[in-house]
């Protein structure tokens, strides 16, 4: 949550306008390489370490102690806004960001699509467990391998959406990956999909996802003032949050209630 805003508002500041969308892109392919390894590691580690998870946790600070020593490589920018206080009531900061949105129509769309994207995102993978677990009868690790098709596909997807941006911020993306994932997703509904046949639908609705999310997180940085840039993008980290816990919920009355079926919730949430 801290390092979030950091690292998206400082890329503004590393790059020329002409170079986000490439930034964003390159930025979420490195991203999701590591939720791919991850997710497949994970998987791993649950099976292999089931009655001793203290390795399982050992690799965790070993990972986190790199983590920490690679960011101090990172360039170091100015205070964009020096004189800004710490406020302790956050919820009064966030509404006061909120409002500092919503004055900027644009801003404020990709805020919202952002959201929809993270509720999404949260939805699918809740999804993608049940459907290798209860459908395929897969184990933890093939299950692990279908959700690194989605990670793979972001990768790809988000590299190809910053370059093919042309050195700008290419809104004509944000529909096209739109109606990709739900194509995408609707394919995933049907009966008697094979392994194979479902990882490459994830991959493709993952390519496409990066197709959607590149356009939009350039608009979020680039749109705000320069002092107003990490308050509105940890507003919107908090805001996206809330959504991806949201998506908790609603796959939760979905799962119990209806549609029930995995098959089915791919195509409601097509």
């Amino acid at each position: 949550a801290i390092f979030g805003p950091s690292k998206y508002g400082s890329l503004t500041e590393l790059l020329p306008e002409n170079r986000l969308s490439w930034g964003n892109g390159v930025l979420e392919l490195g991203t999701f390489l590591a939720i791919i390894s991850g997710t497949v590691v994970g998987a791993m580690l649950s099976q292999r370490f089931e009655h001793a998870p203290v390795w399982a946790g050992a690799t965790l600070i070993v990972l986190a102690l790199f983590g920490l020593g690679s960011s101090l490589g990172i360039t170091r920018v100015p205070p964009a806004d020096p004189t800004k206080k710490f406020r302790l009531n956050f919820l009064g900061d966030l509404w006061e960001q909120i409002q500092l949105i919503r004055k900027d129509r644009v801003l404020f769309l990709a805020v919202l699509g952002n959201n929809y994207f993270w509720f999404l995102a949260v939805l699918l993978s809740q999804n993608v467990i049940i459907y290798g677990l209860d459908v395929l009868r897969c184990d933890q690790t093939h299950t692990g391998y279908l959700q690194a098709a989605i990670g793979i596909g972001i990768g790809v997807g988000s590299l190809a959406a910053g370059y093919l941006s042309g050195g700008k911020i290419e809104y004509g993306l944000i529909p096209l990956g739109s109606f990709g994932m739900m194509a995408c997703a609707a394919m995933l509904s049907l009966p008697a999909l094979t392994f194979l046949k479902v990882a490459t639908g994830l991959m493709a609705l993952g390519f496409f996802a990066g197709f959607y999310a590149v356009p939009v997180n350039a608009i979020m940085q680039h749109r705000p003032r320069k002092q107003d840039k990490a308050g509105v993008l940890a507003a919107q980290n908090l805001l996206s949050s809330a959504g991806a816990f949201l998506a908790a919920g609603v796959y939760f009355l979905m799962q119990t209630y209806w549609p029930k079926h995995p098959s089915s919730i791919f195509l409601v949430s097509a």
